[in-house]
């Protein structure tokens, strides 16, 4: 068999063949078996000693089902050499190949394409690679929230803590990701960030993914059916937010500016508006109402994102 030798997940001193597709991954067998339950039952069984003229080249080999570059990131990141998780200047440095010990020194707090934490994830979860998984899940979950502030922080503020990019279908493959995992506190923020996101024309005219409206059917059918109730929902807190001042203000000015907002939105017939967590910029009510009235709106905006946040399993139908 003709095998491509990987580019980056491949060490010299290594004493196990990973094959994945055609490309072969040239790893340690006891990296694998600390970090891995099922490769450390798998390899727990004596390999054949090879034989021939390239025995010396030549090490156990381990077919596997799953796509060259999942595997890369896989593998990768058992060493903590992955991209996502340091500068990629250094990964091609010697001393870096040569010694994961010096490579965990540069797990930086980079944010991490989707793509690469998603694989990384599945197969960690495939392989039992505990550590590798938490990691993953981690970044994941820095944008998936489970409580309502932190993912009000994450989509106002773009919270430094956020150690990942994503979008419409990333939210789709969370959706999957929690039910491989079991994990059900991705599941407020996913639905919500995909009623965001998702294209308001779902005909197969206009959407060219098939595994979308094959795989993800039932997700999909639930964010086009909770969609309008979002919308409500969002006009709810945007009214919430203006209903009342504070008690200990008299200025007509701030009364007025609350009665103009709230006209503003009665007569706006095409609201479709679905960000109900996205905060009402400060300024703009900030220099028209007095800092007593500005807090008491703030805390209004809250109370009605926080019923908001409780009704979304029943918007789109799901239990967390």
């Amino acid at each position: 068999m003709d095998w491509v030798d990987d580019q980056e997940a491949w060490f010299w001193d290594g004493n196990i063949d990973i094959v994945a597709g055609s490309i072969r991954f040239r790893v340690h067998r006891s990296v694998l078996s600390a970090h891995s339950e099922l490769f450390h039952d798998m390899l727990s069984i004596p390999q054949p000693e090879s034989k021939g003229a390239q025995a010396q080249d030549t090490c156990p080999v381990v077919e596997v089902a799953d796509t060259a570059d999942d595997m890369r990131h896989f593998l990768l990141a058992l060493y903590n050499m992955n991209k996502y998780a340091q500068p990629s200047s250094l990964l091609y440095s010697s001393d870096v190949q040569s010694s994961s010990s010096f490579a965990r020194q540069f797990k930086a707090h980079m944010r991490a394409e989707f793509g690469v934490v998603y694989s990384i994830a599945r197969l960690a979860h495939k392989y039992q690679a505990r550590s590798v998984l938490e990691d993953a899940v981690s970044r994941i979950k820095s944008v998936y929230r489970d409580r309502m502030p932190d993912f009000i922080e994450v989509i106002n503020t773009k919270a430094s803590t956020v150690l990942l990019s994503s979008g419409y279908k990333d939210s789709l493959r969370v959706l999957e990701l929690s039910r491989l995992l079991g994990d059900t506190s991705f599941l407020r923020s996913a639905y919500y960030l995909l009623a965001q996101d998702l294209p308001l024309d779902l005909s197969p005219d206009a959407i060219s993914s098939e595994e979308m409206l094959t795989t993800f059917s039932e997700d999909v059918a639930r964010v086009d059916e909770g969609r309008r109730q979002l919308t409500l929902a969002t006009l709810d807190v945007r009214q919430a937010t203006i209903e009342s001042g504070s008690i200990q203000c008299y200025e007509s000015i701030c009364e007025g500016a609350r009665n103009d907002a709230a006209r503003l939105l009665c007569e706006d017939d095409e609201w479709t508006a679905l960000n109900a967590f996205t905060l009402a910029e400060e300024n703009e009510y900030g220099g028209i109402v007095c800092q007593s009235c500005l807090e008491e709106m703030k805390q209004n905006e809250y109370r009605a994102m926080r019923r908001v946040w409780e009704e979304l399993p029943t918007m789109f139908d799901f239990r967390d």
